[in-house]
C-alpha cells in the first residue's frame, strides 16, 4: 500500500557540493539538497552502507541501489543564507596537483540555517521502504548512523513526521493548477506566461555510474513564493507545457522526482 511520509529538514549549516570546482578551489553549494543526498540521508537512517571507492573506481552504494525508486518532492520552507569560509588542507584531493604536505586554503560555501520540507511516496510491501516508515515516526525518529546535510559534520535534523495513508492523497494528472508546494523542473512550466512568484535555481537529480565515474544529472528547477501580486491581485493559475503528475496531498500540490534509468 503506498503511504506519504513527510518531514521537516532543518540544521545549523548544510552544503550540498556543486560538480564542479573552479581553479581557486572554490566549492559551491546547491541551495536545495539533491536527491541522491536525501536518499543517503535514508540509507543512514536504516543502515544502509554509502560511497566504497576501490582505488580510481566507485561503486555504487547500497542505499542508492535500494532506494532509487523512491519519488521525493523538496520544498523550500524559506532561502537559506550563504556565507564564504576558508580553511586549510592538507589532505584534499587538489594535493594531487601539489606537492606531498604544501598547503591548500580551501573556499567553501555555507548554507546557514537551512530547511526544507521532504515528501516521499513510500510502499510499505517493500522492506526498505517499510523499514524507512517504521525509523521515521511521529514519536520518535532513530537512525542506525548520524544524518547530516552534505558533510558529516553538519548535523540534520528531523521533526514535524506526517504519515498519510492511500485514501489521504491523490496522484492525477494536471494541467494547471492554482499554486504548487514543491520545486519543479522548469521545462515543465509554460513558457508563455511570466510568473513574478517565480524563483531559479539548481538541483541535481540523479547521479549515473557510467564506467564507474559518478557523472551528476543536474536540471535547473523552480519554485513559487506564495502571496499576491503587485495589484493585489490572487496569483495567476500555473500551467504547464503537457499534463504533469502531481500529488494532491490536503490541497497542496507537489513535484516528484523519480528515478528514470
Amino acid at each position: 500500500m503506498q503511504k506519504i511520509l513527510q518531514f521537516k529538514l532543518s540544521g545549523k549549516f548544510a552544503h550540498f557540493k556543486f560538480p564542479f570546482t573552479s581553479p581557486n578551489f572554490l566549492k559551491k553549494s546547491f541551495t536545495i539538497p539533491p536527491r541522491t543526498t536525501i536518499l543517503g540521508l535514508l540509507g543512514s537512517i536504516i543502515g544502509l552502507d554509502g560511497f566504497q571507492q576501490y582505488g580510481d573506481e566507485v561503486e555504487e552504494p547500497e542505499y542508492f541501489e535500494k532506494l532509487e525508486h523512491i519519488p521525493i518532492a523538496v520544498t523550500l520552507n524559506k532561502i537559506p543564507s550563504k556565507q564564504l569560509i576558508k580553511y586549510n588542507s592538507l589532505n584534499s584531493f587538489a594535493n594531487n596537483s601539489k606537492q606531498d604536505g604544501e598547503n591548500v586554503i580551501i573556499k567553501e560555501e555555507i548554507l546557514l540555517n537551512p530547511e526544507y520540507n521532504i515528501t516521499l511516496l513510500l510502499d510499505d510491501s517493500i522492506e526498505e521502504d517499510k523499514e524507512i516508515i517504521k525509523c521515521i515516526n511521529k514519536n520518535n525518529v532513530k537512525s542506525k548512523y548520524h544524518i547530516y546535510l552534505g558533510k558529516n559534520e553538519f548535523f540534520a535534523n528531523i521533526n514535524e513526521v506526517e504519515i498519510y495513508s492511500s485514501e489521504d492523497f491523490t496522484l492525477k494528472e494536471y494541467k494547471e493548477i492554482e499554486k504548487l508546494s514543491s520545486i519543479i523542473p522548469l521545462n515543465l512550466l509554460n513558457d508563455g506566461i511570466a510568473y513574478e512568484n517565480l524563483v531559479y535555481d539548481s538541483f541535481s537529480r540523479n547521479i549515473n555510474f557510467f564506467e564507474k565515474r559518478l557523472k551528476t544529472e543536474r536540471c535547473e528547477v523552480g519554485y513559487f513564493i506564495f502571496g499576491k501580486d503587485k495589484d493585489d491581485d490572487e496569483i495567476d493559475y500555473i500551467k504547464f507545457q503537457k499534463p504533469v503528475e502531481l500529488l494532491n496531498l490536503n490541497n497542496n500540490f507537489y513535484y516528484f522526482f523519480k528515478n528514470e534509468k
